[in-house]
């Protein structure tokens, strides 16, 4: 029994470190260069849903990115009020080809608690709109994104940490057993 458990974690291990199967990826892409608006970046996308998981950077003028506002309808739309009467319709949806965002685009929010939206309009030619109809900042632009690199989803680290955790407790216990072994001999 204790070889199969053995077995088991050993599995679970390989497989958390990519060595059998493919564990979930994701591929963050460097923004840049919108239009003089100043919008830098990084924006992560899971490589098996196409789900943007998350936003990092900030916008000239307007501060550093908080957070990306989460779909919960994804891969379908969902949409936000951001004050003055408008509302952004948004999906979280990546592609790895130009252009890498939809016509609805991503949601995020400022640290300053203003909302903005980004969208593609077609290859090489992106929006974004800052605010809402009583203040706001547009522009049509390009935004290039460039594979930066592919990383581990958190979940597939604590997938490995359980899988780690299992090695240390099999090996504790194999070592209380041959001591209690030796101490009644």
């Amino acid at each position: 029994m204790r070889k199969l458990a053995s077995l088991v974690v050993l599995a679970a291990s390989l497989v958390c470190l990519g060595l059998i199967g493919s564990p979930a990826k994701a591929t963050t892409y460097d923004v840049y260069s919108f239009n003089g608006v100043g919008l830098t970046g990084l924006i992560t996308v899971d490589d098996a849903t196409g789900q943007i998981v998350a936003i990092t950077g900030s916008v000239a003028g307007y501060g550093n990115i908080a957070n990306l506002v989460n779909n919960p309808n994804f891969p379908g739309t969902d949409t936000i009020g951001v004050g003055g009467g408008t509302n952004f319709t948004f999906d979280n949806l990546g592609y790895p080809t130009d252009p890498h965002l939809d016509g609805y685009g991503l949601v995020f929010k400022f640290v300053s608690g203003l909302y903005a939206n980004l969208w593609g309009n077609s290859p090489g030619n992106y929006e974004l709109f800052i605010g809402n109809y009583v203040s706001n900042v547009s522009g049509a632009g390009i935004v290039a994104f460039d594979s930066a690199f592919t990383t581990p989803l958190p979940s597939t680290w604590t997938m490995l940490i359980a899988g780690f955790a299992g090695f240390g407790y099999f090996a504790y216990r194999g070592m209380k057993k041959t001591t209690s072994a030796v101490a009644t001999a």
